[in-house]
């Protein structure tokens, strides 16, 4: 199965997408900041990065940019906010939105 980092300032949030994808057999690696968040990458290297855009201490499309600015051309990322996200024009780089099927 997928390696699945997920970046979220929410405990909730978190921990229910740890729980329902740990349960279909993913590995699941979270992060609550964008504080060295390009560092646990590289040193994890995940299939699936799950940003939110609204974190406490980040703006998750700077994150998102960042993140493109590597060589990453296998890593997936899927970009989770609280309102609806349905124009891809908006995050150049990323798959939007996300859904309870897109795994």
């Amino acid at each position: 199965m997928a390696k699945i980092l997920i970046v979220d300032d929410e405990r909730h949030i978190l921990e229910y997408y740890t729980e329902v994808l740990s349960e279909d057999g993913h590995q699941v690696i979270t992060q609550d900041s964008g504080y060295q968040l390009l560092s646990k990458i590289a040193f994890h290297q995940p299939d699936l990065v799950i940003l939110d855009i609204k974190l406490v201490d980040w703006d998750g499309l700077e994150l998102l940019q960042e993140i493109k600015s590597f060589d990453l051309t296998e890593l997936k990322i899927k970009i989770r906010r609280a309102v609806d996200a349905r124009s891809p024009a908006l995050f150049p780089g990323a798959e939007v939105p996300l859904s309870p099927t897109s795994f």
